[in-house]
């Protein structure tokens, strides 16, 4: 029903109280929810980690892409090699809303960098990332909640940081893996026959 036909005063009260509190035209103006948080999206080759800092984006924070000096290789994550100016089309999606820099984290200055941006500041932080390598190089959660307490760290790799898989996997993870560890194939689809699997139900190879 448009706002003007709205005639009884129980239901005008709300519906002022609505339109003015959701006005489209004054939206704009207000604060986001997300508008003090700053993100470190240091996630690299993983569709996951654009994603959540793409989420994270729409609700206001301010996320900075950290990506090597190469480029992210998830700027070519595209089937057929299908590109748009030089670009996958979902990245191009993913990679909107943010500020995009290049760090060689393998250099001892770019590490200091990083920790200058995860560094306590007038707002709280987040960091994203996908490499199981930043423990190596002092860049981990336990390592900068050091220097910065309010700090939240998101992981998104199948084994960890450190301890006995993080250093005995030492390589990419895959959709495919993380479900077979985690035992959803076991409670998905349907019970195998005396036949083994029928050709629909074996799985292909998944990236993230």
């Amino acid at each position: 029903m448009p706002y003007e036909d709205f005639t009884i005063e129980t239901d005008r009260t709300w519906v002022d109280w609505i339109h003015e509190a959701d006005d489209p035209k004054k939206n704009h103006l207000k604060p986001e929810a997300l508008d003090d948080l700053l993100v470190l999206d240091a996630s690299e080759g993983n569709v996951g980690g654009l994603f959540a800092s793409s989420i994270l984006a729409e609700f206001g924070a301010d996320v900075i892409r950290i990506e090597p000096p190469e480029g992210d290789p998830a700027r070519k994550f595209t089937p057929f090699g299908y590109l748009t100016k030089a670009r996958a089309s979902a990245y191009l999606m993913e990679g909107r809303n943010k500020y995009h820099i290049t760090l060689n984290l393998k250099k001892p200055e770019a590490q200091e960098a990083f920790r200058r941006l995860a560094g306590p500041g007038r707002r709280d932080h987040r960091i994203l990332q996908a490499w199981y390598i930043m423990d190596g190089w002092g860049l981990s959660y336990r390592h900068l909640k050091e220097i910065n307490p309010r700090l939240i760290y998101a992981t998104i790799y199948t084994y960890g940081h450190f301890g006995v898989l993080s250093q005995a996997a030492g390589s990419l993870d895959y959709d495919i893996c993380d479900q077979a560890r985690s035992g959803v194939m076991a409670v998905t689809g349907e019970a195998e026959g005396p036949d083994g699997p029928k050709p629909w139900t074996v799985p292909t190879k998944e990236g993230n």
